[in-house]
């Protein structure tokens, strides 16, 4: 399990994001959101020869407008 205050899944924009191997959580180092590029992102600590998965949701319903 990780510590406490480690972070393991990135909220942005009303999605959530996290990458596990098997059923445990990676720590996400140095999260950075970016509302210029509406963009969230961060590190994981790789370990070779496991698979592992990118796991995301919808957490809130957003809308934006858009004119053409």
């Amino acid at each position: 399990m990780p510590a406490v205050n480690e972070i393991t899944e990135l909220t942005f924009r009303g999605f959530s994001a996290q990458i596990r191997i098997g059923d445990r959580p990676l720590t996400i180092y140095k999260p950075h959101y970016d509302e210029d590029t509406k963009t969230a992102s961060g590190w994981i600590a790789s370990e070779p020869g496991k698979e592992y998965l990118v796991c995301w949701k919808k957490i809130e319903v957003t809308e934006y407008a858009a004119n053409g």
